[in-house]
């Protein structure tokens, strides 16, 4: 992997173009996934391995990226607890054991992880592998406030209302619920390198509704927990946030590699603070549906903003769209790879 440029660049030491990877780019925009997703559910996908590693490698073979992330779920990791999730088309994550409280859900966070339920993640990886030759593999995990997000609101949210109000009302509650989330994400990532990705992403995706001390008590200092553990491997860290501006100060303190950044946050603009992070994003994810020509001006600002910068890994600011056109996201890689 030393020629890589993705490794490079996750190490701001990358005097070649910029890398390009997506944000969920094995995933629904794809007619070589839709194909596959009418025979199986997308619980059958992630939990097969075989099914798994040949979603990662889909848009690999079409679109020459330089990383894969591996096809699977922040949410699965509740599956070491015997809490799972279903993914119900229009309705996304939904806690199948919705009958519980929040007290119970603690009960069964407090007992011990069964991290072989997650087996299935780590044998993908591990026929990835030898498929993917030189190209990087990413495993991922969500940060652990964020899957405390949908194990108390129990689905996805507007408001979150339940985890606020158990900020104001318990808090230790949740402290006790954050600390063991940590302890099994830093188990589920560590079992994912030993498995053999070569970088990892942290997505706190909701740390957005946090701010001030409420963001530092409730998120950062659990992602530092496992940004601290998982230095020892020696592998680039990426931490994404989808409140970048707002955070940056709190993100940079966390002694990850890179820090991925919302397409809110012009990224050039942060170089000159953080010289020593990398840099991933951040183009609108929207900007994919407009006009070609719109997705490659765009595209074109970010990467004439950011071409002094050995750091720089080209992404979109979210998940990549499942009605992107193909031949939008073809020529901007096309463009990225010059």
């Amino acid at each position: 992997m030393s020629d890589s440029l993705f490794i490079n660049a996750c190490y701001n030491k990358n005097t070649a173009r910029p890398p390009i990877w997506f944000m969920r780019q094995a995933g629904r925009y794809l007619p070589e996934y839709q194909a596959l997703r009418s025979n199986y559910s997308f619980l059958e996908m992630v939990h097969t391995p075989s099914l798994a590693c040949e979603v990662t490698l889909q848009p690999i073979t079409r679109f020459g990226f330089d990383a894969a992330i591996l096809y699977s779920d922040i949410l699965v990791i509740s599956e070491a607890f015997q809490l799972h999730f279903d993914f119900i088309e229009g309705k996304g994550p939904q806690l199948r054991e919705s009958q519980l409280s929040v007290a119970e859900i603690a009960t069964s966070l407090a007992k011990q992880p069964d991290v072989e339920t997650l087996s299935y993640v780590y044998d993908a990886i591990k026929l990835l592998k030898p498929e993917l030759k030189e190209t990087p593999l990413i495993g991922f995990s969500g940060s652990p406030f964020t899957v405390a997000c949908y194990l108390i609101e129990k689905q996805s949210s507007k408001t979150f209302s339940n985890i606020h109000s158990l900020i104001n009302s318990d808090p230790d509650l949740l402290h006790t619920i954050l600390d063991r989330l940590t302890a099994v994400t830093i188990t589920h990532l560590s079992n994912q390198i030993k498995a053999g990705v070569n970088a990892v992403q942290l997505f706190d995706t909701w740390g957005s509704i946090l701010s001030g001390t409420l963001y530092h008590d409730f998120s950062l200092a659990y992602m530092q927990k496992i940004v601290s553990a998982i230095s020892a491997y020696n592998i680039p860290i990426i931490i994404y946030s989808k409140d970048t501006k707002h955070k940056i100060k709190s993100l940079a303190s966390l002694n990850c590699n890179v820090i991925s950044v919302d397409w809110d946050t012009p990224i050039s603009s942060l170089i000159t603070h953080y010289p020593t992070l990398a840099w991933q994003g951040n183009l609108n994810p929207h900007t994919l549906l407009k006009s070609l020509p719109d997705s490659l001006k765009e595209t074109k600002l970010i990467c004439d903003s950011m071409k002094e910068s050995q750091g720089f890994i080209f992404n979109l600011g979210h998940g990549i769209l499942p009605k992107t056109p193909l031949d939008h996201v073809k020529a901007v890689v096309d463009y990225v790879k010059g």
